[in-house]
């Protein structure tokens, strides 16, 4: 079964106004001078639909193996000279809006023609509350075909708002011709490759799924960057495949996009035109985020070749489409062309990146050899390879609809097929994980005579009988500055700056390029070497040539050395190509950074009189190095510097941060949660000795990542985040944390002596609700106290002993 999310109008954008078809941000100019036209008068209402017949519809199709129709665009032409509101500001410039409501739909998008923004003019798309925001488009997004698309909105009621300076006075054009209705699809038959009823978008892939910035995707990320989800137009349908930007042999970053033949070969070209590429639409760790994350988009293509030579968009030969986009893709979404291997060869491992249902990028794994397959009967033996999907560290990543014209990486990086279908889903069972791939070797000259059903002619122009490249980045192109050369020997080597980029070339087949820089004892050294054109290779070295360390992945995947507890003095790097690989145009980027070496010292300092004494006003790198691990430390400030400022950084877990006098008083605390950075702020004119306290939260602890803690002093008080407390002997205040209070409450108070105290909670009528008991000692006490279940919210006070009662909120 195809690997394709297909639905009359599609599910969806999810994107916010970051992610338009090469938006540039900005926002209406209602939003912040509001104008008091009435837009409902001339309010677009689309009729309604009728779901269950749709519903019913949708079965049919499914049984037919046709497109999912999951909602419905309604034909209108709506312009600002037949409809909607204009209104003229006092400079003479214009503002035109249209408010759109389509009844009961989740989602609304919208296709143009004739559409021309002169420059100065905006257009902007907005839900009605003004919470979801698309555009700016301007004259950056006008085309040829005069066709656009504006991304999905989730709303029912939208308004299009054209904003028009005075000196471009109708010279602006555009006609709405389709606004959509999203629904919900049905639950398809078990067979059918979408496991959601609703179909697309983010969150709705299936739970076995891997995004692709967890480990497993780790070393791809170079081939991430190719991969992008489209939504798909076909008349009166959308939907969503998958692809990738793939490299040429003349290496002139042409904008070919390879998918497969289903996802719409046999589209029209000015639907083409208003296809959408989403790249770099992925969450930025290994789990999804509580919010969509954006994306950067490419609007509209042109056919160069396919499998069924445009005839149709079935799964025909070995199911490739190859389109080239029509407008240049912004430095700014740091895309990547995608290597290919077309010479037949299989793979032991590798991987596939895809959207499966239109989510966010996922990544699937295999680790045993490709097979030599055709994906069903009907088709050329040997046209696919059979990829079976295993288990890995994060979860089991699978493919689903939205898949379809996905990539499969090679162990080298380098595509060898892009998906058709098969019977993977998150609960197949484990012979029926894997799925069939077109193969690049037969897309090459197998497929048909004509240019127009071969990858070769596009791909090899000059027909050097190349089979196989590796990846490449974007092209520059007046090249980049080679300021460190001649550094061909260590002897040579250019002086570098650590913590800043350098962009160089490997300009020829015997160029090495070497740089050095000074570090102090024990100090951390990472190397990092990415955007690789080619195979690019790494090396750390001493100053007497000694190699310490070295990266060679292989491929342009990133190289990384880490050298950890260096020895002050001079380090050079190596960057060279594998096997004399070198690029004239395209750089490398080059980087060393260094984190300061530290340990568990000084230890032992876990109790107030064995506080270790710092310097004020310098950084002090420990760790909390075991669950009952906590440092004091103690510090002095003087009558010109007597504010004090201590902050808590580089956290690797939550740990909190107190202050104290050096009588044991509590003066404040800091317990963000999480790796919030901590800070209390104390603006005093009492000169002394005071006590810092770092302690990890219910035992947080790293052994492998050190804490930063500061105690600064100045003369200038800053915005107080903590109040002077009044400090005598024996204090009768009770630090509570956290308030309000979910079940586990913290408390802190100062004891006088040894001795065994009540703690009391009452309603604020004094009624007592629950009572315990904590052993106190002269000085600082903390106890964590588990509250009943019994306790309901409101609000309550809590005593120890007799000191004054403090008031708290039980959640």
């Amino acid at each position: 079964m195809k690997k394709l999310a297909f639905f009359t109008i599609g599910l969806l954008l999810l994107g916010l106004g970051a992610s338009a078809q090469i938006s540039r941000g900005g926002k209406p100019f209602s939003f912040s001078y509001p104008l008091h036209d009435n837009l409902d008068a001339g309010k677009q209402v689309m009729p309604l639909i009728d779901v269950a017949a749709l519903q019913s519809r949708a079965r049919q199709v499914f049984e037919k193996g046709e497109m999912l129709p999951a909602g419905q665009i309604f034909p209108v032409s709506l312009s600002p000279e037949n409809s909607g509101v204009w209104t003229v500001l006092p400079n003479k410039d214009r503002v035109w809006r249209l408010a759109v409501q389509v009844p009961d739909a989740p989602a609304t998008s919208l296709y143009y023609e004739n559409f021309y923004i002169p420059e100065g003019a905006v257009l902007y798309v907005y839900n009605a509350e003004k919470t979801h925001l698309i555009g700016s488009f301007g004259a950056h997004n006008n085309s040829e075909s005069k066709l656009f698309a504006t991304e999905i909105i989730y709303t029912s009621d939208c308004v299009i708002e054209y904003y028009e300076p005075a000196n471009v006075k109708q010279k602006g054009s555009f006609t709405i011709t389709g606004i959509a209705n999203v629904y919900n699809a049905p639950e398809p038959p078990a067979y059918i490759k979408l496991q959601n009823p609703k179909c697309c978008g983010f969150g709705t892939s299936g739970a076995c799924n891997v995004n692709v910035n967890c480990p497993e995707g780790a070393a791809w990320v170079n081939q991430r960057n190719s991969v992008a989800r489209i939504l798909i137009k076909n008349g009166a349908s959308q939907g969503y495949c998958s692809g990738a930007l793939i490299n040429n042999v003349a290496q002139n970053c042409k904008n070919y996009f390879l998918t497969a033949n289903h996802c719409g070969a046999a589209v029209s070209a000015a639907d083409k035109n208003q296809w959408i590429f989403y790249f770099n639409y992925q969450s930025a760790g290994c789990t999804n985020g509580a919010s969509e994350p954006g994306s950067n988009t490419i609007t509209g293509c042109t056919m160069r070749s396919s499998a069924s030579n445009g005839a149709n968009s079935g799964v025909f030969g070995s199911d490739f489409l190859l389109v080239e986009f029509n407008s240049t893709i912004p430095a700014a979404y740091n895309v990547y062309y995608a290597g290919f291997d077309a010479s037949g060869t299989g793979s032991n491992s590798g991987v596939s990146i895809h959207h499966p249902a239109g989510d966010i990028k996922k990544v699937s794994t295999y680790s045993a050899a490709l097979t030599s397959r055709r994906y069903y009967a009907q088709l050329p033996d040997n046209s696919h390879w059979q990829a079976n999907w295993v288990a890995t560290v994060t979860n089991h990543g699978i493919t689903e609809g939205g898949s379809s014209g996905s990539p499969l990486f090679n162990s080298a990086g380098r595509i060898v097929g892009k998906l058709s279908g098969g019977p993977s889903s998150c609960g197949a069972v484990a012979a029926d994980k894997n799925d069939y791939y077109g193969k690049i070797s037969y897309d090459w000259v197998t497929n048909g005579a004509a240019a127009s059903q071969q990858l070769k002619p596009w791909l090899d122009p000059a027909n050097t009988g190349t089979t196989s490249i590796a990846g490449r980045a974007a092209c520059v192109v007046a090249g980049c500055p080679d300021i460190q050369e001649s550094n061909n020997t260590q002897a040579t080597a250019g002086t570098i700056a650590v913590g800043t980029n350098y962009n160089a070339l490997i300009a020829s087949n015997t160029d090495n390029d070497y740089y050095k820089f000074t570090v102090a004892a024990g100090t951390n050294i990472t190397v990092s070497l990415t955007t690789l054109p080619f195979d690019y290779d790494l090396q750390l070295l001493n100053s007497a040539g000694t190699l310490l360390g070295s990266s060679a992945n292989g491929g342009t995947s990133n190289e990384t050395i880490t050298f950890n507890n260096a020895a002050a003095g001079t380090y050079t790097v190596r960057v060279f190509g594998y096997n004399g690989a070198f690029s004239a145009t395209v750089c490398y980027t080059l980087r060393v950074t260094t984190t300061a070496a530290c340990t568990n010292t000084p230890e032992p300092n876990e109790t107030l009189a064995a506080a270790s004494t710092i310097a004020a006003n310098t950084d002090v790198n420990s760790q909390i190095a075991t669950a009952s691990d906590l440092d004091w430390y103690k510090f002095t400030n003087t009558a010109a510097q007597s504010n004090i400022y201590v902050t808590l950084a580089n956290l690797p877990f939550d740990y909190d941060l107190y202050l104290y006098n050096a009588a044991g008083v509590l003066l404040g605390s800091s317990t963000a949660g999480s790796t919030t950075s901590e800070a209390i702020i104390f603006n005093t004119t009492t000169v002394g000795t005071y006590h810092v306290r770092v302690i990890g939260y219910n035992g947080a602890f790293s052994t492998s990542v050190c804490y930063k803690l500061r105690a600064e002093i100045s003369g200038t008080p800053k915005a107080a985040m903590i109040q002077p407390v009044t400090v005598t002997k024996s204090s009768n205040n009770v630090t509570l944390t956290p308030n309000p209070v979910q079940n586990k409450v913290s408390i802190e108070f100062t004891g006088t002596e040894n001795k065994n105290e009540a703690i009391v909670i009452t309603s604020v009528s004094g009624t007592k609700v629950w009572s315990s008991s904590v052993n106190s000692h002269a000085g600082y006490n903390k106890s964590n106290i588990i509250l009943p279940s019994t306790l309901g919210s409101g609000l309550y006070m809590l005593q120890v002993g007799s000191r004054t009662p403090v008031k708290f909120v039980k959640q």
